[in-house]
């Protein structure tokens, strides 16, 4: 099917002497990654593909092309990879190699990040935010990830919230969530983000008000009246399913969704 769809199935062959050279100029990952999502406009569902020569086979990082993305579109993308990372060390697949990588993405990025919005043409902070995304990204496709990113795909496909403000808006009340079952991780994130007494969701949407960033569902357009929709869709989602906290009801789907509606 994946030939019939594209109308080249040679493309997705292992052996494809086809190959990609990423140069990003957003800090959301994707490089790293061999999947591609597609949205189905009249399910309004998005649907995902996988193949090995979809992922690029040589990344090019330079700082300068980055000074050309709109201001919003980086830093969401940035908290895009933040939640790879928070996600990521919360996960059950994750391993002591997984945790190193993650927990430094999110002290480069709690550093960079502000300059960077103090500073836009610092290439020094741009640069340190690039290797961010390497870090945050080492277990794309073997760890799995959390509701942060499930409901994310169901804000983007049911309401056109673009991808870096799912994570503006989301990870923080996920992490809020899930906190009763984090142990000591909870604190780890705080401590790597540079949060000493404070809670990790705060710390992270303090990050993200401090970026000029959307922090609540109001802000990116969805209304009140399609949380009960999302909720039945994000019970359903596989990605959720690996929640660390599991999540068995549409109504635990809306408390979460709560969380994400208020303004504080």
């Amino acid at each position: 099917s994946r030939g019939s769809k594209f109308g080249k199935p040679e493309l997705f062959s292992d052996h494809s002497s086809v190959g990609l050279i990423a140069v990003p100029t957003t800090l959301s990952g994707a490089e790293y990654s061999n999947t591609a999502g597609v949205l189905d406009t009249i399910s309004q569902t998005k649907e995902g593909y996988r193949a090995p020569v979809m992922c690029a086979k040589a990344i090019v990082y330079d700082a300068m092309l980055t000074t050309h993305t709109p201001e919003w579109l980086f830093l969401s993308t940035a908290i895009r990879s933040l939640d790879h990372a928070i996600e990521g060390y919360c996960s059950a697949d994750a391993t002591p190699f997984h945790d190193g990588h993650y927990l430094h993405a999110m002290t480069l990025f709690s550093e960079a990040l502000p300059g960077i919005k103090q500073e836009p043409g610092n290439l020094h902070m741009r640069s340190l935010s690039q290797h961010a995304v390497w870090l945050a990204c080492c277990g794309l496709g073997s760890v799995s990830h959390g509701a942060s990113h499930g409901i994310g795909y169901i804000l983007g496909s049911l309401c056109g919230v673009p991808h870096g403000y799912t994570s503006c808006v989301m990870l923080p009340a996920v992490l809020h969530w899930n906190t009763s079952v984090l142990g000591d991780r909870a604190g780890h994130i705080t401590r790597a983000m540079g949060g000493e007494g404070s809670d990790a969701a705060s710390v992270v949407k303090q990050l993200i008000a401090t970026l000029g960033l959307p922090t609540n569902l109001q802000e990116v357009g969805v209304e009140h009246s399609q949380l009960d929709e999302i909720a039945e869709r994000v019970i359903q989602h596989p990605v959720v399913k690996k929640n660390p906290r599991p999540l068995q009801s549409a109504e635990q789907a809306k408390e979460i969704l709560m969380l994400a509606w208020k303004e504080n």
